[in-house]
């Protein structure tokens, strides 16, 4: 039997990501328990999950699974970039999927830091529990051994593409998919929307309530008038539809080790405008880049990008992966 052990995953893209795994996994008949946390017990209630435990997320609780039941499973597979925390009879196999632990972006607040560092550590003290692991892009794998060492590290991406298709676009319009993590950047973007309000570029975040002090902000600014517009509480559908009428993307985020957004813009038929960094290149060639460290620079790129009609497409690099990931998770080597 395969463990899933997700329990450090509640929301964001990592969500995004494991919704779709469970699902797969449900649909092609995997002999599969999962270890998950209970804030999200709501989210699989129409799977009828079978082998499932909910517990709070914590290292204790973590530990004391694995204490007591690690021998009962042939495959482990632990997608939260931690390593089981005791060393496990089978083939253990770890998805890394937050650079965050690999490489901390310049500004990163103090306390932020100090944080990461300390998950940092805790990854490297529990790597050698793992026989792979498993990361979304070759420069996330490049981002990893330099801090993990030569460990066995594997490419193999995957996404949902959720139907995503082009609907009629709406010229001007500047969507950014993501949460408030300092490290997604929203502070720049909107220092860079301050200068365009001489323009009709108007920009749509997504930032939920968990960070409440940015979303003052940001109805603040639309009180005064800038073109910005914050959606909170979308469901699936809704957010298509952002994507859909979207003319472009834009992608200021500092780092990524997938970057959902960009591949989910670009399935949407947007035209995506991003950071001149590596991870967005890992998986679209977008058509314009600029320094994201930089308003003045993010804000010439949108001028350039309305004054100009013949803004090169969008090309969509990565590949969904999903059926090889689930293969090798579950079969013998």
């Amino acid at each position: 039997m395969l463990l899933v052990d997700a329990l450090y995953v509640n929301n964001s893209g990592g969500k995004v990501l494991l919704d779709y795994l469970i699902h797969k996994l449900v649909e092609q008949k995997v002999d599969v328990f999962f270890l998950l946390d209970k804030r999200c017990e709501s989210s699989y209630l129409d799977l009828n999950l079978k082998n499932v435990t909910f517990v709070e997320a914590t290292l204790k609780n973590r530990k004391k699974f694995y204490k007591n039941d690690n021998k009962k499973f042939t495959h482990i597979f632990c997608f939260a970039n931690l390593a089981p925390p005791v060393k496990c009879g089978g083939q253990v196999a770890t998805y890394f999927h937050n650079l965050l632990l690999s490489e901390i972006p310049v500004g990163t607040p103090l306390k932020k830091k100090a944080l990461l560092l300390l998950k940092r550590y805790l990854a490297k003290r529990v790597s050698g529990n793992s026989d792979l692991f498993l990361v979304q892009t070759a420069y996330a794998k490049a981002s990893f051994s330099r801090v993990y060492g030569s460990k066995h590290v594997e490419v193999v991406p995957f996404y949902n593409d959720f139907n995503l298709k082009p609907g009629e676009k709406l010229n001007n319009i500047f969507l950014y998919v993501s949460d408030g993590n300092p490290h997604k950047n929203h502070e720049t973007l909107l220092e860079a929307w301050l200068k365009l309000r001489d323009t009709d570029a108007t920009l749509w975040l997504t930032v939920s309530n968990l960070y409440p002090e940015l979303q003052s902000k940001i109805e603040s600014l639309r009180a005064q008038g800038y073109h910005i517009q914050n959606f909170t509480n979308l469901s699936r559908a809704e957010l298509n539809e952002l994507y859909a009428k979207a003319a472009y993307l834009i992608y200021p985020s500092l780092l990524e080790s997938f970057g959902l957004g960009l591949i989910e813009g670009a399935l949407a038929g947007c035209k995506i405008i991003a950071s001149d960094l590596p991870y967005v290149t890992q998986v679209v060639e977008p058509s314009k880049v600029f320094d994201p460290y930089n308003s003045m620079a993010i804000e010439t790129c949108v001028r350039d990008v309305i004054d100009n009609q013949f803004v090169p497409l969008t090309v969509l690099k990565a590949q969904n992966e999903i059926l090889k990931l689930i293969e090798m998770i579950s079969k013998k080597n």
